[in-house]
């Protein structure tokens, strides 16, 4: 097949057809955004939701990288052989592609500012974690970690014993000299994980 045969049975085809997708991924990404503005603004954003939403952009994105990494090698291959109506069609198709850029940008700078993202009602699940865990005799002893929606978990080490991480006063730091082994910190925490259902947490994993 000669080069003018492959730009006129396929290559050109397959430009419009990416330009399209282009165009569809662009509006997609603008949409996501809204989306997650907008539940963000009425409370109602959950880890899950963000995740899900995030990943789907990103697949995306994705995909059209890909997809044109390998339009642009075809291009550089076939350039000289391309008729003025064709070479309109790839303008065309690059001027998506920068717009496309411009808005992949701007998402992953808008995704940036929700990665430690919490949903409205984190502060108050980890205070019902930490009551229920006071009432065992432990402290919370690290990050919270779970979505807030389905489950949630922490380190957390018997109130008596002192903590692994540095020590945030003169105390702290007497109790935890008094329990090193050959000069070393010892770790007494425990790792304690909940399910959480309609905002409560229903049991302990």
């Amino acid at each position: 097949m000669t080069s003018r045969e492959f730009i006129e049975n396929h290559l050109i085809k397959m430009i419009v057809k990416e330009t399209e997708k282009l165009t569809k991924t662009i509006n997609d990404i603008i949409k996501i955004k809204k989306i997650i503005e907008g539940l963000d603004e009425s409370k109602k954003l959950t880890i899950p939701v963000l995740t899900s939403k995030v990943n789907d952009c990103e697949g995306e994105i994705h995909f059209r990288e890909t997809a044109y990494r390998r339009i642009d090698s075809l291009y550089e291959i076939h350039r000289r052989n391309l008729t003025n109506k064709e070479w309109a069609l790839w303008n065309e198709y690059f001027e998506k592609k920068k717009e496309f850029a411009i808005q992949v940008a701007k998402f992953q700078e808008f995704a940036s500012k929700y990665r430690f993202f919490l949903p409205n009602n984190a502060q108050d699940i980890q205070e019902r974690v930490r009551k229920t865990l006071a009432k065992k005799g432990y402290l919370v002893d690290g990050y919270f970690e779970g979505n807030y929606e389905t489950w949630i978990g922490v380190y957390a080490r018997p109130k008596d014993k002192p903590t692994y991480l540095d020590p945030n006063d003169g105390e702290a730091a007497d109790l935890q000299n008094q329990y090193r082994v050959d000069g070393f910190k010892q770790d007494f925490s425990e790792w304690f994980e909940w399910e959480i259902k309609n905002n409560e947490l229903v049991s302990e994993v």
